[in-house]
């Protein structure tokens, strides 16, 4: 017999055509919202991202050669060339909204850095850099799912945690409180006609018991009033930004009215899909990194100074092979780049102890000399101030902090 949840009975009420996304929100009582200090939002890159070509080391004597015709022009060869950051590292063009925030010192890169596994698979690369750990085992839940329950926050809310996806992410598993919220503007029962009222009065009272399954019916339905008295779309974009007109940017814009009305959320989650490029590599991120770059900027440039309470971390899986394959493309590779994003942070480095292109791992893959724990570990700690990293990441020693934050 299928144990009946509360994320069950929701998403069995929402697939019945009452609620049009999944209402897995509650927002908790407001004398609560003083307790939330600090917003996480993780956004992952599935498919495999290749750092090199987001951040590329073109001062490495062994680049240009090795990435063959991929290699992107050294700063100020021509329109196209890479934005020096530091002399060694250049910021891909197709990036340059990130540039100015790299320059106020808002933004850090972590370089050469990933999941310490040697898996070339996506599934299990990506379930395990969400549970975090680097070998299978008996672990169910996430990362971020295990840092919202060792938290003090007193916060009581299903908005503690948010999905914005179809789906819940791994890494927010293990924490009750968590919501998966595919879409803020069509969220809530969609009636219509004479017998709307009849009809919500009745639904309402098929769970006015005080049984479990009549209690999780009642708070789905009191969430639904709740995000509707928060009134999302009176949070307008703000400073001027502008939002990429995609699944990202439409992401990124809600999660901000969600921390501008002051929702209770702790931390939040976003996927961004199709890294995985085999093929016609080039071209395919003319598309992909100006979305990432544009949403990334919209939402800081949107937030304004409510981003010294909000930290944005990107990462991938893996990264790509340094070498490209006879389509255009490249493999599944080993090290890439993460980037952190947010105000009073010790950015405008590239961080990480670059391992050289002559040194490769593996079948010819840039190798890992940071652990993403090491920096996730750091952000929690100084950003979000829970220091039980023993339950966050079980069996991780953490060697001493990059000093990101």
């Amino acid at each position: 017999m299928t144990k009946m949840t509360r994320r069950t009975f929701l998403s069995t009420t929402a697939s019945a055509g009452l609620i049009s996304s999944l209402p897995q929100v509650a927002i908790a009582n407001t004398n609560i919202l003083n307790n939330i200090n600090h917003t996480l939002v993780c956004i992952f890159l599935r498919g495999g991202a290749d750092g090199l070509h987001m951040v590329a080391p073109y001062g490495d004597r062994y680049y240009a050669n090795k990435r063959g015709n991929l290699a992107l022009n050294p700063p100020s060869q021509s329109n196209d060339s890479l934005i020096d950051l530091d002399g060694f590292f250049g910021l891909n063009p197709l990036l340059t909204p990130l540039d100015s925030i790299f320059q106020t010192n808002d933004l850090a890169i972590v370089h050469a850095t990933g999941l310490n596994n040697d898996s070339h698979s996506h599934f299990d690369a990506q379930a395990l850099m969400e549970a975090g750990v680097t070998q299978k085992n008996k672990i169910n839940t996430g990362w971020l799912g295990r840092y919202l329950n060792s938290n003090q926050s007193q916060n009581s809310s299903v908005f503690k945690g948010v999905s914005k996806s179809s789906r819940l992410q791994t890494a927010l598993k293990g924490e009750s409180q968590v919501s998966v919220l595919n879409d803020t503007d069509n969220y809530g029962i969609k009636l219509s006609g004479k017998n709307k009222n009849r009809f919500e009065t009745t639904f309402a009272s098929l769970y006015s018991s005080s049984s479990w399954l009549g209690l999780q019916g009642q708070l789905a339905l009191d969430s639904i009033k709740q995000l509707k008295t928060s009134n999302l779309n009176q949070y307008s974009v703000e400073n001027n930004a502008i939002y990429p007109q995609s699944s990202f940017g439409k992401d990124m814009m809600q999660i901000a009215q969600l921390i501008k009305s002051e929702i209770p959320m702790e931390a939040a989650c976003v996927d961004i899909n199709g890294w995985d490029m085999h093929t016609n590599l080039s071209s395919r991120m003319k598309i992909a990194l100006p979305d990432l770059a544009k949403g990334l900027a919209a939402f800081y440039q949107d937030l304004g100074e409510k981003m010294q309470k909000v930290t944005v971390v990107v990462m991938t899986e893996f990264g790509r092979r340094i070498q490209p394959n006879g389509s255009g493309g490249l493999d599944h590779g080993h090290g890439s780049a993460l980037f952190v994003l947010g105000k009073n942070i010790n950015g405008g480095r590239v961080y990480g102890d670059w391992p050289g292109l002559d040194q490769l791992y593996g079948p010819g893959d840039l190798a890992i000399s940071t652990d993403y724990r090491t920096v996730l570990s750091e952000i929690l700690v100084k950003r979000m101030g829970n220091a039980a990293l023993e339950t966050v990441f079980p069996k991780f020693s953490i060697p001493d902090f990059l000093g990101i934050c």
